[in-house]
């Protein structure tokens, strides 16, 4: 029940612009109340590292005012994303002096991003990148070339490193984190293929419960599956997986759509969205309750307003519609007032 009114509200977050955007300038308001939120985590992120050197020297990881590093990588993905959006859509109309600050702003999110650690981040805000560059300002394609410089930063070397050791299964301890994960993968779907029940799943969220059916030992604490798709094929079976997927299809339809209105936004967006799938990949993204809600908080407001650039205006009769034309009409006769019709 818990899952289930936590997946609602990620639903709330993206349907709430849709019931206020009513045009272009609230659409834009709410892009920017959401790229401010993003303020306070990044000042104490700053404070965190300044107080605690272990992050950029050692094996500690950032992660500011949220629960977990990871969760404030994803964050900070989807901030540079809105930030890319924000300077190329038509949506926004900025002066030359604001947009030079928007894109002086990603130099220090992308410094805080290497120092949450999180590969999957990583991988994903390069993807951004190269979309971006590719079919929106090739000039982008520059920060890949600061790519290999960043990841010498001795915490980041050393997490990408890790990769190389541990690879082989003699006792879950030996074992990287994506090893260990590739492991519990595998031991899952072949638990699962004992076990079928492909439609409809196990059960939401029990996940953690089945655990110790196919991994009985190495681990002192119930572990989530560390793969949406394979925790919603676990626990919804097809039809879960298969309606999760068609989200997403939608969504790309309606960014087809806003394409006329808005190429470069739309692009953006895509991307955004293309990116989503490679976080999801090793990770338990379900319950990282801030992105979800910044991330379908801000598609929803560019898809609103994608809708009210394709829908015809409000208030606006059909042409071959007649107009109809309601009058309060006072007798004089002293009764209540009658409500007369008349067609043009």
């Amino acid at each position: 029940m818990r899952l289930l009114l936590t997946l609602t509200t990620y639903a709330a977050a993206f349907s709430l612009p849709f019931a206020i955007v009513r045009d272009r300038e609230t659409a834009a308001q709410c892009l920017w109340i959401a790229l401010l939120s993003s303020l306070a985590p990044a000042a104490w992120a700053v404070v965190e590292l300044s107080t605690t050197p272990d992050i950029l020297f050692g094996e500690g990881r950032l992660q500011s005012t949220f629960g977990h590093p990871n969760i404030l990588a994803y964050f900070i993905v989807s901030n540079i994303a809105l930030i890319l959006f924000l300077t190329r859509s038509t949506l926004v109309r900025l002066a030359p002096a604001r947009r030079q600050m928007l894109h002086a702003y990603i130099m220090p999110l992308l410094l805080l991003l290497l120092l949450t650690k999180a590969r999957t981040a990583w991988v994903a805000m390069t993807l951004i990148f190269v979309g971006h560059a590719i079919f929106v300002d090739r000039r982008w394609l520059a920060f890949l070339l600061v790519l290999p410089a960043a990841l010498s930063i001795p915490g980041v070397a050393d997490t990408m490193s890790d990769l190389y050791t541990g690879n082989i299964e003699g006792g879950f301890a030996t074992l990287n984190s994506y090893a260990f994960r590739k492991v519990l993968w595998a031991r899952t779907l072949q638990w699962m293929s004992d076990n079928p029940s492909l439609l409809l799943g196990y059960g939401l969220n029990l996940y953690k419960s089945y655990l110790p059916l196919f991994l009985p030992s190495g681990t002192d604490e119930p572990i989530g599956a560390h793969n949406t798709f394979l925790q919603i094929y676990f626990e919804m079976g097809l039809i879960g997986l298969t309606a999760f997927l068609a989200i997403f299809v939608a969504l790309f339809a309606q960014l087809r759509r806003g394409l006329a209105h808005d190429r470069d936004g739309a692009i953006v967006m895509a991307t955004l969205c293309f990116a989503y799938f490679p976080l999801c990949y090793p990770d338990n993204v379900l319950d990282y309750l801030n992105f979800q809600w910044f991330f379908w908080f801000v598609l929803g407001a560019v898809l609103a307003s994608i809708r009210g650039l394709t829908l015809p205006p409000r208030g606006r009769a059909h042409p071959t519609a007649s107009k109809i034309r309601f009058k309060y009409v006072f007798p004089t006769s002293g009764s209540f007032f009658h409500l007369r019709r008349s067609s043009d």
